[in-house]
């Protein structure tokens, strides 16, 4: 009878894959502006939502004009700015255009 091999386990080498490409993931975005923020996943995911609705809305990712907006809509201002920092750092990595419907 043959060997089986050993399971591994993530240490062995097991990648992590993100996000498919050209898709926006808002719990993705969400828990990086909770874990950086220290706010509760609530109010990550309503500043989340709200930067992507505001990117979609103008049809690109300018983190000024979503700081901005949040800001705006009485988010505080550290997480206004890493909500749109992160919000544009995704659209990067993952190739999100705002703008494809």
């Amino acid at each position: 009878m043959g060997t089986e091999p050993e399971p591994t386990t993530y240490e062995s080498g097991e990648r992590v894959f993100g996000p498919p490409l050209g898709t926006f993931d808002v719990e993705w975005v969400a828990r990086e502006v909770q874990r950086l923020t220290g706010v509760d996943v609530a109010q990550a995911h309503r500043a989340v939502e709200t930067a992507w609705s505001l990117a979609r809305a103008s049809g690109t990712v300018d983190p000024v004009a979503i700081t901005d907006g949040l800001s705006a809509q009485g988010t505080a201002p550290v997480v206004s700015q890493m909500t749109a920092a992160l919000v544009a750092g995704y659209c990067t990595a993952y190739d999100v255009d705002p703008a494809a419907r």
